[in-house]
């Protein structure tokens, strides 16, 4: 992909992301106040919403309602301290080029929840502690399954499983590691806060069950039992947690043209401003 950048040198990138769920929030290279606008008052048509909160794991503040900076990944003194990967293509455009980049997250699902401001009996501290119990719960069933499925002989064929594998112990060693944050209680929540806290986070909890399911399932179509067992107790309880999240936020698909169209309006519309600079 570097040498394709290299050869079209463009003044404009966009990587069509998505989020499980809230309203849309947009990640860019710069700020042009003018898109921004522009970009808000088409997601308010949609009655989508603005998803304020992000991406809870990313590290930047936004410089506008619901547009966070993007920037290189070369800039360590911009990246956690235990950032291992190297620079995006975002971040290689815009160093090489000045390209602006735009990262548009616009939501599979919405929920009545994201528009109900009442309060909860919610703070941070509480998102904090359900992260924590729910990483702990992660990391025993992967402590406790992934070397039952570790001993299987893999074939020549399995690379795809046993990168699956080596991700998955990342993983189990992650959720383990102690943490000793200790976020203060602070203000309650709204729903609508909560939602695009503690309910994205539980989202993003149900994937490591998912990929121990995949990879087990993988291994029981050869007709292994414990596989077999391994992969019911996966599937058994990312069906409870989805569950839970569909009760709390009644969860809606946002239709596919609805999405589409937000990703190709924020594209347009860049190109437009970026040109409008001249």
């Amino acid at each position: 992909w570097m040498r394709a950048l290299d050869i079209a040198r463009p003044q404009l990138q966009a990587s069509l992301h998505g989020s499980e769920f809230g309203g849309a929030f947009f990640l860019t290279t710069e700020a042009i106040p003018a898109l921004t606008g522009r970009i808000s008052a088409a997601i308010a048509e949609t009655g989508l919403g603005l998803n304020t909160v992000g991406d809870t794991s990313y590290w930047e503040q936004a410089y506008a309602p619901a547009f966070f900076p993007l920037h290189s990944l070369a800039e360590p003194g911009k990246l956690p301290a235990d950032w291992r990967a190297g620079n995006s293509s975002c971040g290689y455009a815009r160093d090489r080029f000045g390209t602006f980049s735009l990262m548009p997250e616009v939501p599979l699902w919405t929920g009545r929840i994201l528009f109900e401001e009442s309060e909860t009996a919610f703070s941070l501290g509480d998102v904090a502690t359900l992260a924590r119990t729910l990483n702990a719960e992660i990391a025993g069933t992967l402590a406790r399954d992934l070397p039952r499925l570790a001993r299987r002989p893999l074939s020549g064929d399995d690379h795809e499983l046993e990168l699956a594998l080596e991700q998955a112990e990342r993983g189990a060693k992650v959720a383990g590691a102690p943490s000793n944050e200790r976020p203060a209680p602070g203000p309650r929540l709204t729903r609508r806060e909560y939602a695009l806290r503690a309910l994205k986070t539980r989202m993003a909890l149900v994937r490591p069950f998912a990929m121990l399911r995949r990879l087990a399932q993988s291994l029981a179509d050869r007709d292994d039992a414990d596989a077999k067992s391994i992969a019911a107790a996966a599937q058994t309880t990312m069906s409870g947690k989805l569950t839970i999240i569909r009760k709390e936020a009644g969860l809606e698909p946002v239709p596919t043209e609805v999405l589409a169209g937000l990703q190709l309006d924020a594209i347009l519309t860049s190109a437009e401003a970026i040109a409008a600079r001249g």
